[in-house]
């Protein structure tokens, strides 16, 4: 039999094209968007992490990826594990399951009662006699197509009013705020972020000691240099103005968080951060600042050289997966540092 010639090929596959049958390598897209810290899922996946049960997840960042969830939950050997392990695994590839689309969008509106015995997300001796019940309700909105997600999550919720805690328009009714609003661009070595996302930095099982989830998320830009196993990453944020200690002035003020990240295998990660704090205290006008902005800077560096006043935030995070699903994590903080003679 004649081997056929380059051009019969060419339109062997122009025909297998146009029927459908050519590999959708197009199609084959994984979500570049995050799952919330505030999931449903989220204790289940942690959980799981914690038993061994899921393998090759960040341990010291959130939140994760859902493509990167959906990925350890298929790769589990159910076979393994008893019939609980499986039930929670369906549930998530349940949730996690995506159609092989180049475009997806998805469009979840929710309703809800909460009974509390307080408005406070974090008190941790509820107030007497303020126990209430609130409403709460919102819309989950995303767009994705290869390398971009644009997800917005707003929400009303009547316990803002009374929440100490929530910085936002509390004269009306009902108060509301946004769960998530981001556009991201996602590639191989490259994530630039623009937008509302609350972040832990640090063990999963404690609030991250310089990013972490305890206040309502401010909107940031995030970026992230090279791949997942040596990465560099920086945050950058404008703060809610706050008077200063000495006088009625309100001042601005903006957070910048920058740290490398090194896995060298799956059981041990370590990360090392500084962040910069820094303020219009009523001198010449500050904004975001460019070295503040450069995530390869040292940024303690550039202030004792006069370029800016800052104070100064340094800490360390490791993690080490132990034999029996035990894991050890340590973090180390210093703040306001000062050196000279």
């Amino acid at each position: 039999m004649r081997r056929p010639t380059p051009a019969l090929r060419l339109a062997l596959v122009m025909t297998a094209l146009l029927a459908g049958g050519a590999p959708p390598l197009a199609a084959q897209i994984e979500s570049n968007a995050y799952l919330p810290v505030a999931s449903w899922t989220t204790p289940y996946v942690e959980h799981l992490i914690r038993a061994g049960v899921l393998q090759g997840l960040d341990p010291l960042t959130r939140p994760l990826r859902r493509a990167d969830v959906a990925r350890a939950v298929g790769a589990v050997d159910t076979t393994r594990v008893g019939p609980s392990v499986r039930a929670a695994l369906r549930l998530l590839a349940g949730e996690l399951e995506e159609r092989p689309d180049t475009v997806r969008w998805k469009l979840e509106p929710h309703l809800a009662l909460l009974g509390a015995s307080d408005p406070s997300r974090w008190t941790a001796r509820p107030a007497p006699q303020a126990r209430a019940l609130f409403v709460e309700g919102g819309i989950e909105a995303s767009l994705e197509f290869p390398h971009v997600a644009i997800v917005s999550s707003p929400y009303f919720d009547t316990r803002l009013r009374r929440d100490p805690d929530f910085y936002g328009k509390k004269d009306r009714f009902p108060a509301g705020d946004n769960a998530e609003a981001y556009v991201l661009g996602s590639w191989r070595y490259l994530d630039v972020f623009l937008g509302i996302e609350p972040r832990n930095w640090g063990p999963p099982e404690v609030e991250g000691l310089l990013l972490s989830t305890a206040p309502y998320p401010y909107d940031h830009l995030f970026v992230r240099l090279g791949p997942r196993r040596l990465r560099l990453e920086l945050v950058a944020a404008q703060l809610n103005p706050l008077p200063t200690w000495d006088s009625s002035f309100t001042a601005k003020r903006f957070l910048s968080v920058h740290r490398i990240v090194a896995l060298p295998s799956d059981r041990l990660a370590i990360a090392l951060s500084e962040a910069s704090l820094y303020a219009d205290l009523g001198g010449p006008a500050r904004s975001f600042e460019p070295w503040y902005l450069n995530p390869a800077n040292l940024w303690y560096v550039a202030s004792s050289n006069g370029v800016a006043q800052q104070n100064a935030l340094w800490s360390a995070d490791v993690s080490w997966q132990m034999r029996g699903g035990v894991r050890l994590a340590a973090q180390l903080y210093a703040d306001d540092i000062q050196i000279d003679r």
